[in-house]
C-alpha cells in the first residue's frame, strides 16, 4: 500500500472516530437534558472538555496529516514517477469527499454545541452571583436581628434596675419625710437662737469696725514716725557737711540776696534759710579741664569705643552709637531708657559715657515706694520752715542759665557745659508717678524760645518753696539742653512696665544677655581725657533734618509701616514720626547705609515694642507681622530679623531686643 492510501486510511479513520464521539455528545446532551440543572452543568462542562480535548487531538493529528501530506506532495513533484499514484490518490480523495463534508457538518455541529456551553456557563454564573447576593443579605438580616434582640435584652435589664431604683427611693422618701418632719420641729427651736445671734453679731461687728480705725490710725501714726526718724537721720549725715559749707554759702546767701531779676519777687528777709537748701551747690565745677576738640564727631566716639576696648569692656558699636544718637534728640525724644536683664552694664554705659565726654553726672536710685513728683523734686516742710531739696533739684538749679542769679559767677559756672542724670531702676516706681511732670516739660521745650520768658514759663517746674503771700512766687526751674536723662529698667516680674506716654517719648534700648565675658575691667578712675564737652559743641552736633531724597525714603517707609500698624490698631502718631526722623539725621556717618542703619534701630526701639502682647493667630497680626518683615529684609538687618521672627513663634508677641554682639 503506498504512503498516499495510508495517509487517507488515517484520515478516514479519525474522520469515523469524530463522529463516533458527535454521537455519543447528542446522547450524553440528551441525556443531560433529563437530569437536574444543577447537575447538567457539571456533566456538560465534563463532556465538553473532553470533546476539546478529543478536537485538540483530532486538530492535531490532522495537522499531522496535512504535515506527512505536504512533505508527500512536495515529494511527488520532484519525482514523475509518482504521477500514477497521483491520480489514484484523486480517485480515492473522490471517493471520500461526501465523508469529508460529514465531518464538517459534525465540526459545525460541535462548534454549535460549544456556544450553548459557553452560554449555559454564563447563565451559572449570574446565578451564583444573585446567590451570593441574596446570602450576605441574609446574613446581613440575621446580624442586625441579633442585635435587636440584644438591644431588647438590655431595655430589659434597665426597665427591671429602674423598678429597683424606684422602690428603694420611694422607700428613701418616706424616710425623709419622717426626717424633715423632725427637723422642721428643731428650726423652729433654732429660730430663736438664730435671733440672739444676729444681735451679737452687730455687736461684734461693731467692735471690730472701731478697732480696725484704731488699727488703721496707729498704722498712719507708726508711717509718720518712720518718716519722721528717717528725715531726721538724713538731716543728721548732713548736719557736719553744711557746717563744713557754711562759709561758701554765706557768700553765695549775700550775692543772691544783693541781686535783681526775675526771682527777687521770692526773697524775703528769711529766703536764705528757707531756700538754703536748694542753693547749697551739687556739682563742683571744673575749671581746670580743657574743652574736648569735638571738631570731627565720629572721630571722637572711635576713640570713645577704642577706650572701652582698652578698658576690657564689651559693648558693640551698633550700640554705642545708638546710645550717642538717642542723647542727641533729647529736645523731642526727651528720655532714653536702657532695658534688660541684670548684670548687662546697663548702668556701667551711661557713667563711662559721661566720663569719657565729661559730663557732670549724677545717679538716682528709684525707690519701690515713689508715688510724686515730690519725690524727684523734694517738698517744703511747713514745720521747719524750709525746702526739702534733693540732689537733682540742686544739680538742676545749678544748670539752669536763666533762672538762677548765682549762675554767672565764675564759682559757679557750669552751664557751659552737660549734665546727664541717671534714673537708675526706673520702673521699680511707677514712672508716670513720679517723672510724668517733667516729662512733658522736657517735651515743650522744642516749640518755645527759652530766652522768652513769657514762652519759657510754660516749660518751666514750679518748685514749692514756702510763699507765705500772693507778691511772693514759688520757685521755677527751667531744665535746658545742657541736662540729659537715661533711664535703666530691668525687665521682671518685680518691675512696673512703660505707659505708651513714656514709650512714644523715649528710644528704648534694649540689652541682651552678654555672648561673651569681659576680660577683666581696667581702673576707671583713669578712664577719659580729662576733657570736658562744651554744650556749643553738642548743639553743632545736632542736625535738624535729612537730605531731601533722604526724608523722602524714609517717609515711604514710614507710611508702610504705619499702614501695617493700623491693621491691629497700634498706629503711632506725628510726633513719633519726627522723632525716628530726627534720630536718622542725627545718627553718625552720612549716606544710605547710615541711614538705613538707623532707621533700623528706630524699628527696633520704637515701632516693633508697640506688637508686644499681640496674639499671632489673629489674620491681621498675621498681614501686619508679613508686612514689618518685608520691610526688616529691605533693610538687611539679620540679627533684628531674627529677634523679630523670635518674638512672633510666641504665643503672644514679646519683644526681648536684638542681641548685637
Amino acid at each position: 500500500m503506498t504512503a498516499i492510501q495510508l495517509f487517507y486510511s488515517g484520515l478516514t479513520l479519525s474522520v469515523i472516530a469524530l463522529a463516533i464521539t458527535a454521537a455519543l455528545f447528542f446522547v450524553y446532551q440528551g441525556r443531560l437534558r433529563r437530569l437536574p440543572e444543577s447537575t447538567r452543568y457539571e456533566d456538560l462542562r465534563e463532556r465538553l472538555e473532553g470533546v476539546r480535548a478529543q478536537l485538540e487531538a483530532f486538530e492535531k493529528e490532522r495537522q499531522a496529516l496535512r504535515d506527512q501530506l505536504h512533505d508527500l506532495e512536495r515529494d511527488a513533484g520532484t519525482a514523475r514517477g509518482v504521477a500514477a499514484e497521483a491520480e489514484e490518490l484523486k480517485r480515492f480523495l473522490d471517493e471520500n469527499r461526501n465523508k469529508a463534508a460529514e465531518v464538517e457538518a459534525t465540526l459545525h455541529r460541535a462548534e454549535t454545541t460549544r456556544q450553548q456551553l459557553t452560554e449555559a456557563e454564563d447563565g451559572y454564573q449570574r446565578a451564583r452571583t444573585e446567590f451570593e447576593k441574596i446570602r450576605d443579605q441574609s446574613e446581613a438580616a440575621k446580624h442586625e436581628a441579633a442585635e435587636e434582640r440584644r438591644n431588647v435584652d438590655a431595655l430589659q435589664r434597665q426597665i427591671t434596675t429602674a423598678k429597683s431604683e424606684l422602690k428603694d427611693t420611694q422607700i428613701r422618701l418616706r424616710e425623709t419625710s419622717d426626717k424633715f418632719a423632725a427637723l422642721t420641729g428643731e428650726k423652729d427651736g433654732l429660730a430663736h437662737q438664730v435671733e440672739k445671734l444676729r444681735g451679737e453679731d452687730a455687736e461684734l461687728q461693731r467692735q471690730c469696725a472701731e478697732y480696725e480705725q484704731k488699727m488703721a490710725a496707729m498704722h498712719d501714726r507708726s508711717i509718720e514716725l518712720a518718716d519722721v526718724n528717717s528725715a531726721l537721720e538724713v538731716d543728721g549725715r548732713k548736719l557736719h557737711h553744711i557746717r563744713e559749707q557754711i562759709a561758701s554759702e554765706q557768700q553765695i546767701q549775700e550775692n543772691i540776696l544783693n541781686r535783681t531779676g526775675n526771682v527777687s519777687s521770692l526773697l524775703s528777709p528769711d529766703t536764705p534759710t528757707r531756700l538754703q537748701d536748694l542753693f547749697r551747690p551739687y556739682l563742683s565745677p571744673n575749671g581746670a579741664a580743657a574743652p574736648l576738640d569735638a571738631s570731627d564727631e565720629n572721630l571722637v566716639l572711635r576713640q570713645f569705643s577704642d577706650s572701652l576696648r582698652e578698658a576690657g569692656l564689651i559693648f558693640s558699636e551698633r550700640t554705642v552709637l545708638a546710645f550717642h544718637t538717642s542723647l542727641k534728640i533729647a529736645d523731642i525724644s526727651p528720655l532714653v531708657v536702657l532695658a534688660g536683664i541684670s548684670g548687662t552694664g546697663k548702668s556701667l554705659l551711661p557713667g563711662l559715657y559721661a566720663k569719657f565726654f565729661g559730663l557732670y553726672f549724677l545717679p538716682i536710685s528709684i525707690q519701690p515706694r515713689w508715688d510724686g513728683p515730690q519725690d524727684l523734686f523734694g517738698f517744703y516742710n511747713y514745720m521747719e520752715n524750709r525746702y526739702k531739696a534733693t540732689e537733682l533739684t540742686r544739680t538742676l538749679w545749678q544748670m539752669d542759665r536763666y533762672n538762677n542769679p548765682a549762675a554767672d559767677e565764675p564759682a559757679q559756672r557750669i552751664q557751659d557745659g552737660l549734665a546727664l542724670v541717671l534714673l537708675d531702676e526706673m520702673n521699680l516706681a511707677r514712672v508716670e508717678y513720679y517723672f510724668s511732670e517733667l516729662l512733658s516739660k522736657l517735651e515743650i521745650r522744642r516749640s518755645i524760645d527759652p530766652n522768652a520768658a513769657d514762652q519759657r514759663r510754660i516749660a518751666e517746674i514750679e518748685i514749692e518753696s514756702g510763699a507765705m503771700s500772693a507778691d511772693e512766687a514759688n520757685l521755677r526751674l527751667f531744665v535746658g539742653g545742657n541736662v540729659l536723662f537715661v533711664g535703666t529698667m530691668n525687665e521682671d516680674e518685680t518691675t512696673q512696665a512703660l505707659s505708651d506716654k513714656v514709650v512714644d517719648r523715649a528710644n528704648i534700648l534694649r540689652f541682651g544677655k552678654p555672648t561673651e565675658s569681659a576680660a577683666g575691667v581696667a581702673n576707671l578712675d583713669q578712664f577719659g581725657g580729662g576733657s570736658y564737652l562744651r554744650l556749643e559743641d553738642w548743639q553743632r552736633w545736632q542736625r535738624q533734618a535729612l537730605p531731601p531724597e533722604a526724608q523722602t525714603w524714609m517717609r515711604n517707609y514710614l507710611q508702610r509701616v504705619n499702614n501695617a500698624l493700623v491693621r491691629v490698631g497700634r498706629p503711632f502718631g506725628y510726633r513719633v514720626q519726627q522723632a525716628i526722623e530726627q534720630y536718622v539725621a542725627n545718627y553718625p556717618g552720612q549716606g544710605a547705609s547710615a541711614h538705613t542703619t538707623a532707621f533700623a534701630d528706630q524699628l527696633e526701639q520704637k515701632i516693633i515694642p508697640k506688637l508686644i502682647g499681640l496674639d499671632p493667630t489673629m489674620d491681621e497680626s498675621h498681614a501686619t507681622y508679613t508686612e514689618l518683615e518685608g520691610v526688616i529684609q529691605e533693610l538687611d538687618d539679620p540679627a533684628l530679623l531674627t529677634a523679630f521672627d523670635a518674638a512672633r513663634d510666641k504665643p503672644f508677641f514679646q519683644w526681648a531686643g536684638v542681641d548685637r554682639g
